[in-house]
């Protein structure tokens, strides 16, 4: 093969049908993983969200909560 070798390049054209053939694919096979492990044979899954470190936000501690209000 001669795009192995690096002897041959692939056109624009084919370089812009293999890319979106591979997002297909890519696509096609996350939504199928995601699908399998969210639906977990009916019983669904469990997520942990944790906090992140982002300056100038404020925490549950810093601001009274407004339900309680």
């Amino acid at each position: 093969m001669a795009w192995l070798a690096e002897e041959r390049t692939p056109s624009r054209a084919n370089l812009a049908r293999l890319d979106a053939a591979y997002w297909d694919l890519r696509r096609r096979n996350v939504a199928a993983d995601l699908k399998y492990r969210l639906n977990n044979n009916g019983r669904g899954t469990r997520a942990e969200v944790s906090p992140v470190d982002q300056p100038g936000l404020t925490t549950s501690t810093d601001a009274p909560c407004p339900a309680a209000a």
